[in-house]
């Protein structure tokens, strides 16, 4: 039976950039896996609707060629569309075309196609759990969206925000430098956030009230270009690691942010740590929600 794959191409990604790295390798990408179905996507096109007809033609290889939020795309339209049963055949694969594709990380050095990280081997695939976030709206309706990297609340949630609404800066350097574009929203979001009381309950433990600095709650430790937890990475564990940074000063913080860019966390001053299945979070005035780069 001949298989098709899909590839869904974001040319917004990466500053603007994901189409010029996307024509670079597009001729070898094709002789390597052969004929592809592309959508280049448009305001005008409903991607959850064409995966979608893409399922019900039999299609269950899907690329996503950009950044994070675009792997995340994907991921919210199969779990919309498919059914429970086809999803367990469903296989994805990504081409990182965007600023920071932790969904790529550790970046390995076969893994790469003319200098882009590549995920595209169907043929050694492992099943990954998907993360689950529920949340209020302002109109008090239950929503749902799907996670497959890393989520996070705080610093880092209102740094993506900020990221993906960038000032005149922060718009140059997402078009010159991907790690001077992140450290700057690392930087002005550090400079101009205050910790932000909310009520936390980690998986079976009692809930407890705290001033969150920043809170991530991660399958992969990478995030947001070089920083990264000391926790393990377990992909079909069925838990996650939570990783909480609670009232810290401005220069507690930097202090942190410095280590995370060495890949040290665990057991300074102020951290937690716990591996857990679920996690509840409230707070009496709304706050930003980061997953895999995309923000509510």
């Amino acid at each position: 039976m001949e298989v098709t794959m899909v590839l869904v191409i974001n040319p917004y990604a990466g500053g603007g950039k994901a189409l010029e790295k996307w024509q670079r390798i597009e001729s070898e990408l094709c002789s390597r896996l052969g004929a592809m179905t592309p959508l280049v996507l448009d305001p005008n096109i409903s991607v959850k609707e064409y995966v979608g007809r893409m399922l019900r033609e039999g299609k269950t290889e899907f690329i996503a060629a950009g950044g994070d939020g675009t792997v995340n795309l994907l991921l919210e339209s199969l779990m919309e569309q498919a059914p429970s049963e086809l999803l367990p055949r469903v296989k994805v694969g990504a081409i990182g075309l965007g600023s920071s594709n932790d969904f790529h990380k550790p970046f390995q050095g076969n893994s790469f196609i003319g200098g882009v990280p590549a995920k595209v081997d169907f043929g050694s695939t492992i099943y990954r759990d998907v993360g689950l976030l529920t949340y209020e709206d302002e109109a008090r309706d239950l929503c749902k969206r799907y996670w497959l990297v890393n989520a996070s609340i705080g610093i880092t949630a209102e740094a993506n925000l900020f990221f993906n609404s960038p000032d005149s800066v922060l718009r140059f350097l997402k078009r010159s430098s991907t790690e001077s574009a992140i450290l700057y929203a690392a930087l002005h979001t550090i400079a101009t956030y205050h910790n932000r009381s909310m009520t936390i309950m980690i998986g079976d433990y009692q809930p407890f009230q705290t001033r969150v600095t920043n809170l991530g709650i991660v399958k992969s430790p990478h995030f947001s270009g070089n920083f990264c937890y000391d926790s393990d990475y377990e992909p079909n564990s069925g838990y996650f690691y939570v990783h909480l940074s609670e009232n810290m000063s401005l220069r507690r913080t930097l202090t942190t942010l410095w280590r995370l860019s060495r890949k040290k966390f665990s057991g300074f001053p102020l951290t937690h740590s716990w591996r857990a299945n679920r996690i509840a979070v409230r707070s009496a005035q709304p706050f930003a929600v980061e997953f895999d780069g995309e923000v509510i």
